[in-house]
């Protein structure tokens, strides 16, 4: 018995007139070795029917090869759910007073929403299959009636990283029909717009922005680490690089970078990005202990200026005194084997440990460490194990090698 929308279908291997002439013939031929003569006289009846039965049945099967028969087996199919992203600003600029007759630009977006029956501001309730998101550093889904008491408190806005979440919250098999934004447009990731559109045709989801508010220019100070230097050693100078951006205006007047460790200003610098919209500020630092210390470039806020989250950018510092091992094995001393030997050990981050042979007798071992694990005069030897070579974090092979660890 088939199954539910299931059907039996013919996929002959060759037109079915030549599958019937050769059952036919097959057959006949079967037929005729039964009523010879040349098989009557040394089998018996029954053992010839045996036969010819055997004889039907693969002609059958080999008709039944040809004609291929096939089970084809339809599935409904299944028809994606449809959904509509909603998401709101809900950072501190959607405060301002220049909405839809003088209202905040939040509540300006709640009676947008409502014209467009999406959600009943009456009930607090939505309608559809909606999801409303609010967002400023990241975004977060809105419970049922939090519409009504969404505040306008987000220090910050990033659109790339708030988008991101909320498309991620598509199903493989629901369909968003588009992703309506909310916002008056403010965004202090500075992420490229192609990043957030690449992942919305991904997801096949169309973005719609709604803008809220009037057109307006507002100058704003971003701060952001340039580069990143995670290790350094004991009194050794590294470069914390920032890069200072300002927007929103063209007055050319500098800006001043202050670099601060445990909230004291170490040192401090004037910037003019005016030009180009970025500058780039350095500070050399140098730490006398190890540990893990905290930077903080912070720039002051420029005259109008309403978001001061992103003025200032943090980094960390590792500061090491731990030495790097290096081992260096020389069996035909050179020149150029005692510059390198020298240079090595004139570096005070470096603790070398040398094996030269000076003949045929036992290599001369020395170190430049002070002292031992043990707290004792160091006894260096030459490395046996693989215990010995691993503690080094460079080898340096010289020339007959083989001879001096042999």
């Amino acid at each position: 018995m088939l199954p539910p929308l299931a059907k039996l279908v013919w996929e002959p291997a060759i037109p079915p007139f030549f599958i019937i002439l050769i059952g036919v013939v097959l057959g006949f031929f079967a037929l005729a070795v039964y009523a010879g003569k040349s098989g009557g006289g040394r089998l018996a009846t029954g053992r010839r029917m045996t036969l010819l039965a055997m004889r039907i049945v693969a002609i059958l099967l080999i008709c039944l090869f040809l004609a291929q028969p096939m089970i084809e087996e339809s599935f409904p199919r299944r028809h994606p759910q449809r959904v509509a992203l909603v998401v709101i600003d809900s950072s501190q600029s959607m405060l301002e007073t220049d909405g839809i007759d003088q209202a905040s630009r939040i509540d300006t977006a709640r009676k947008l929403l409502a014209e467009s029956g999406l959600y009943d501001l009456q009930n607090d309730v939505q309608i559809g299959d909606v999801r409303m998101f609010s967002f400023s550093e990241d975004a977060s889904p809105l419970a049922k009636g939090g519409l009504l008491i969404l505040n306008a408190d987000g220090e910050t806005t990033q659109f790339h990283s708030s988008l991101s979440s909320v498309l991620g919250t598509v199903k493989p098999l629901e369909h968003c029909v588009g992703l309506f934004l909310f916002s008056d447009g403010h965004d202090f990731e500075l992420a490229p717009t192609t990043r957030t559109t690449q992942l919305a045709r991904a997801k096949q989801t169309p973005i719609f922005p709604v803008p809220i508010g009037r057109e307006q220019t507002v100058p704003d100070v971003s701060v952001n680490i340039a580069s990143y230097q995670p290790y350094t050693f004991v009194r050794q100078v590294a470069t914390i690089q920032a890069s200072v951006r300002i927007s929103g205006t063209a007055d050319p007047r500098p800006i001043r970078v202050e670099l601060m460790r445990e909230g004291e200003v170490l040192r401090e610098r004037r910037v003019n990005p005016a030009g180009s919209g970025e500058a780039t500020v350095a500070f050399e630092v140098s730490e006398e202990e190890p540990g893990q210390f905290e930077y903080e470039i912070r720039a002051t806020a420029f005259p109008g200026e309403r978001e001061l989250g992103n003025n200032s950018a943090y980094t960390f510092l590792n500061v090491t005194n731990a030495k790097i091992q290096v081992l260096l094995i020389e069996g035909a001393p050179h020149w150029d084997t005692t510059f390198m030997r020298r240079t090595l050990a004139g570096n005070e981050r470096i603790e070398l440990t040398s094996v030269i042979s000076l003949g045929k007798g036992k290599p001369m071992v020395t170190t430049t460490a002070t002292e031992g694990p043990d707290g004792q005069p160091p006894r260096p030897t030459v490395p046996e194990t693989e215990e010995d070579f691993t503690r080094f974090r460079l080898i340096v092979l010289g020339r007959e090698v083989d001879d001096v660890l042999s």
